[in-house]
C-alpha cells in the first residue's frame, strides 16, 4: 500500500541541528488525514524530546504546503468519526504549544484549511512569495479543523478572521503578511534555504533562553498584565543566574 492509499504519511530530514517534518500526501496536494496528523504529533514529540534537535520546519512535499483535510478519507455524516479526526488536528496544535523548541511552517503554493491552521500554532509563519493561503472550508459548509476559528483571531483580528472564515477568500503571501498571518515573505525558490538560515540563527542561541522565551509568549496570553510580568522577572531571574548565561554575560563585558 502507497502513502496516498494509506492516507500520506510525514517525511522527516535532519539538516544539523534543524529536523525538517514533511507532510507527504503530494497527489492530494498534501492534504491531511488523521493518519497524518498521528504521525505529525509523534514526530513534533521525538523532536522536543531529541537532544540533537534544536528547531523544527514544518513544509508540504513538492511544490504545496498543504491543501487541507483529506477529505477522501472522511466518512460524510460519522460525527464519532469527525471528532476523532478533530482529535488527532488537535493533538497537533497543543503539542506544537507545548515544545520546548520552536517551529517555523513555510506555507508554499496552497495553503489552506487544516493544514493553515496547523501552521497557525507554529512560532514562526514564513511564506514562498506565490502562495496561496486560506481557509475555505466554509464553502463545504464546515468550519475549521484546528484552532481556525480560536487561533486565527489572535493573529490578524475578529474581523479580519470572520472575513476569512465566512468568505473563504484565498489571500497572497504578502496579504498574509499585512495582515500578520505571516510573518516573513520570500521568493519561491528561496524560501527553504532562507528558512534553513532562520532556523540555524534560533538553534545558535542557548536553549534555555529560547524554551523560557517561548513559555512565556504562550503563558501571557491569558494572563493579567500584572500576573505575566511577574512571571517574565521570575524567568528573567532564572536565567540571569544560569551557568549558561552567566558565562555569555562574562563574554560579552571582557569585549
Amino acid at each position: 500500500m502507497n502513502n496516498e492509499e494509506s492516507g500520506g504519511t510525514i517525511l522527516k530530514l535532519q539538516n544539523g541541528k534543524i529536523t525538517w517534518l514533511i507532510l507527504s500526501n503530494p497527489k492530494r496536494l498534501n492534504s491531511i488525514s488523521e493518519r497524518m496528523a498521528d504521525l505529525l504529533a509523534q514526530e513534533l514529540e521525538k523532536a522536543d524530546s531529541d537532544s540533537q534537535t534544536k528547531v523544527v520546519i514544518l513544509r508540504g512535499e513538492g511544490d504545496n504546503y498543504s491543501s487541507g483535510a483529506d477529505l477522501s478519507k472522511f466518512e460524510t455524516g460519522n460525527r464519532i468519526k469527525a471528532m476523532e479526526f478533530r482529535n488527532s488536528m488537535n493533538r497537533v496544535v497543543l503539542t506544537m504549544n507545548s515544545m520546548k523548541k520552536p517551529v517555523i511552517a513555510l506555507l508554499h503554493g496552497y495553503s489552506l484549511g487544516g493544514g493553515l491552521e496547523i501552521a497557525e500554532s507554529a512560532d514562526i509563519r514564513i511564506a514562498g512569495s506565490s502562495a496561496k493561503i486560506g481557509q475555505p472550508e466554509i464553502k463545504i459548509g464546515i468550519n475549521a479543523g484546528a484552532g481556525g476559528n480560536v487561533i486565527l483571531p489572535k493573529l490578524v483580528g475578529r474581523g479580519r478572521a470572520l472575513y476569512l472564515m465566512l468568505t473563504g477568500q484565498i489571500i497572497t503571501a504578502e496579504h498574509a503578511m499585512n495582515w500578520g498571518l505571516v510573518d516573513l515573505v520570500f521568493r519561491d525558490e528561496e524560501l527553504f534555504s532562507k528558512a534553513q538560515e532562520i532556523a540555524e540563527n534560533i538553534a545558535g542561541m542557548p536553549e534555555e533562553t529560547i524554551s523560557t522565551c517561548k513559555r512565556l509568549v504562550y503563558e501571557s496570553q491569558n494572563l493579567t498584565v500584572e500576573d505575566a510580568l511577574k512571571r517574565e522577572s521570575e524567568g528573567f531571574a532564572d536565567l540571569f543566574t544560569s551557568p549558561e548565561t552567566m558565562k555569555r554575560i562574562d563574554k560579552f563585558l571582557k569585549r
